[in-house]
């Protein structure tokens, strides 16, 4: 059984305190006031908060801490500290926690009487021994035994001469039956008991029948005065009235016209605001769309006047310019060519004519060639020209193109930026133009929305007043609808008729009370009613059974038993004077409280003293057997007792290990333990064959005796398993080689499986013993208060 967590969130001044859980052992160090003790009183109380009842002293803290400890049994885990206590999931008792699992040096010390081993024999065993000498007292007190001998003794209940006394009336009983059966006393006593049978029914008969006629007359007034009352009542708390319930009415059709109204408004603004969002929502839209067109109005801009400039500066309008140069450039190639031509076709001709001798032919012929030279050198100066004008011409429309692009249109020839910049400027202008319209009717409708609301806040602020007016006329008259107040005042309409038929009856059937108003008519009225119905004893009648025939006829009858009667009481006379003298001596018998069935005479009769003789005669065997079965149980008692006494003496054995511990921790000084069950105390065994009391050991070593002692019986309760171990200083006045011996007694400890938590103040055990020991130790610091 192993702690996997102690945690401690609040317990007093200490807060947050949470020290690791191994498996070993392990040192919580701090110096005083650092919260060791609080953990520690906390921590128990996680454990099982009724250990609080056994801490001597008490805790420092009033309230319970707040916290969790984990606790793993070895098959599972359980929280504790949230109403699950450890004796809910182990053997532990918060008693033995205190006392065995948790050692510190201020109470080392085991309680020296023998009522503390004897708890622990019980608790280790199934048979409370405490208990057995309880059930031996009883069993003796039960058997009205003596203490020696276990013979019958007169106590409290005299058993001895209760016995003579039930024997010796039993054989008087006896006697006289056989006398009155031979003298024919039963026959007469049964006929008596006839006749007081029959007149005992018929004179609860007639009282039934007198009682039901008084009950008739009375209900018959108590419900008049019950219907007077309550009409009283009715008229006196009731605060209604015809004019205030027709006002009521035409203000519940107000309500209905308002909430009309009210619905026509909310379905009006509901589509209003439905328009209103959706205006809002185009208009955001077209607001977006413009602004981004508006972005490329500056590119816009300057491709405009770009288009202009290229305009200025081209001789052919823009739309058909690169046709006509285009033309133009073709018509000086084909001149420069046909003039080389002809010029060349001039010359070759003249130079054939000349060279045939023809003077004038061949002149001309070089002029034409000539003319057709000069002709195609102008030709090709004029197509040069024209040329560097187109070049000119397509660098002034790329660049236009490329800012087109710039300014976002995707055109490829300039001829389209015109139209694509009419186009743009339309759309600009029209999105603005719908914005402005957007914006102007996002703001109407707003408006009337705005309208609306006013006028649905002043529809509901009139249906609230006209309900509250009714609310507040219907909670005047305690009613809770309007339907609810006409029922009341058709009520209060009936009432007073009722009223007035029950004032007429009561005043006929109990007077005219002295009063002058309805609460004093009432008292009287019911000050009349209780004299009559306390001189009726109504006791199981009802005024239903009443019947004038049956009245009459069981008066009749009830003479003629009585004259009956009274002759067979005269002889019988004697007789009923000895069944008084048994009844008598009967009831002055003191019997034993086993006797569980008290002798009596249940019937005046023959019959009757042959039972009572029966009972007299099982008496006096009861008290006889019981006293022998209470002298057996005793004797199985003390045999128990016995057995129970020589277990305590086991706790503590020459070879267990509470006499290893010790014979350990003082280095062989004492070599066993022992339980003296006579002296009820723990006895020590010396070396040297002597025997010590735990109050003859000094100091030191009697802290050594009970840390022993403790360990011993810690894993007896756990039934040889181990556990665990809070140690708070339990070293603190031991010297260096007592300290070493027991932290090795403790590293024992934790070698057959137990977890140790050490608490200390103690520089030697958490710098030197940890260090030598290779113990985990967590430092605590100081409380801050």
């Amino acid at each position: 059984m192993r702690l996997t967590r102690t945690a401690v969130d609040r317990y007093g001044p200490l807060a947050g305190c949470e020290p690791p859980c191994g498996d070993g052992l392990t040192i919580v160090a701090g110096s005083n006031e650092s919260g060791k003790t609080l953990f520690l009183e906390a921590l128990l109380q996680l454990l099982d908060p009724a250990v609080a009842d056994h801490l001597k002293p008490g805790p420092r803290v009033a309230s319970e801490p707040v916290g969790r400890v984990v606790l793993d049994d070895g098959t599972e885990r359980h929280e504790l500290g949230n109403g699950t206590a450890l004796g809910d999931v182990s053997r532990i008792d918060p008693a033995h926690l205190s006392s065995l699992f948790v050692i510190r040096d201020s109470d080392l010390a085991l309680p020296e009487t023998a009522d503390y081993y004897t708890s622990l024999v019980e608790h280790l065993g199934d048979v409370h021994t405490t208990e057995l000498e309880t059930i031996r007292d009883g069993l003796v007190e039960e058997g009205r035994l003596t203490e020696a001998r276990l013979n019958l003794a007169n106590r409290e209940y005299d058993t001895k001469d209760a016995k003579a006394a039930v024997d010796a009336l039993a054989a008087d009983v006896e006697d006289y039956v056989a006398a009155a059966t031979r003298e024919g006393i039963d026959e007469l006593a049964r006929r008596r008991r006839s006749l007081l049978s029959e007149r005992r029914a018929v004179a609860a008969a007639l009282t039934t029948q007198e009682t039901a006629r008084d009950l008739v007359e009375l209900e018959e007034a108590e419900a008049n005065l019950t219907a007077y009352r309550t009409a009283t009542e009715t008229l006196r708390s009731a605060a209604v009235d015809r004019e205030t319930l027709q006002r009521l009415r035409e203000l519940d059709v107000d309500l209905d016209h308002a909430r009309e109204r009210i619905d026509e408004l909310d379905d009006v603004l509901d589509r209003k605001r439905t328009a209103l969002e959706r205006h809002r929502s185009a208009l955001e839209t077209k607001r977006e769309r413009y602004a981004e067109l508006a972005q490329r109005d500056d590119a816009v801009s300057r491709l405009e006047r770009a288009t202009d400039s290229y305009r200025e500066r081209t001789r052919e309008p823009v739309t058909d310019g690169d046709a006509m140069l285009e033309s133009r450039l073709t018509h000086r190639r084909q001149l420069t060519v046909a003039g080389l031509v002809g010029a060349g076709v001039a010359g070759g001709a003249g130079a054939l004519v000349a060279r045939g001798g023809v003077a004038l032919p061949a002149l001309v012929a070089w002029v034409i060639a000539l003319v057709a030279f000069a002709v195609a050198a102008l030709s090709w100066w004029s197509h040069h020209r024209l040329a560097d004008r187109a070049v000119a011409a397509d660098q002034r429309e790329r660049a236009l193109l490329e800012t087109a692009h710039d300014a976002g249109f995707d055109v490829d020839s300039v001829e389209e930026i015109p139209v694509r910049s009419r186009a743009y400027r339309d759309r600009l202008e029209g999105l603005q133009a719908r914005v402005r319209e957007l914006d102007e009717r996002v703001a109407q409708t707003a408006d009337r929305v705005d309208e609306l609301e006013a006028d649905r806040r002043a529809a509901v602020e009139e249906r609230e007043r006209r309900r509250e007016a009714v609310r507040s006329t219907l909670a005047d008259a305690d009613v809770d609808s309007i339907d609810a107040y006409e029922t009341r005042l058709e009520q209060l309409e009936e009432a007073e008729t009722r009223r007035s038929k029950a004032e007429m009856v009561l005043s006929r059937e109990l007077g005219e009370p002295d009063a002058t108003d309805p609460d004093g008519t009432i008292a009287g009225w019911e000050s009349a009613l209780a004299e009559r119905r306390a001189a009726v004893d109504a006791d199981g009648v009802d005024a239903a059974q009443y019947d004038e025939t049956e009245l009459d006829r069981l008066e009749t009858r009830l003479d003629a038993l009585d004259a009956d009667l009274e002759a067979a009481e005269a002889e019988l006379a004697d007789h009923r004077d000895r069944l008084d003298a048994f009844d008598r001596r009967v009831g002055d018998l003191s019997l034993p409280p086993f006797v569980e069935t008290t002798p009596s005479l249940r019937a005046r009769t023959i019959d009757g003293l042959r039972a009572l003789e029966a009972e007299l005669r099982d008496a006096s065997e009861t008290i006889a057997e019981n006293a022998e079965r209470s002298r057996k149980a005793i004797r199985i008692v003390d045999e128990i007792r016995d057995a129970e006494e020589r277990k305590a003496a086991t706790l503590f054995s020459p070879d267990g290990p509470a006499s290893a511990t010790f014979a350990h921790l003082t280095d062989g000084r004492y070599t066993a333990v022992e339980y003296d069950p006579e002296a009820g105390s723990l006895a020590v065994h010396r070396s040297d064959g002597g025997t010590l009391a735990p109050d003859q050991l000094s100091q030191g070593t009697r802290d050594q005796l009970y840390f022993a002692a403790r360990l011993s019986l810690a894993g007896q309760v756990l039934g040889g398993q181990s556990g665990f171990l809070l140690l708070d200083d339990p070293f603190l006045a031991a010297d260096r080689t007592r300290l070493r011996n027991g932290f090795e007694t403790l590293l024992d400890l934790v070698a057959d499986g137990w977890q140790i938590i050490y608490l200390t103040a103690k520089p030697e055990v958490h710098d030197d013993m940890a260090e030598e020991f290779g113990c985990a130790v967590h430092e605590m610091e100081p409380l801050e208060f």
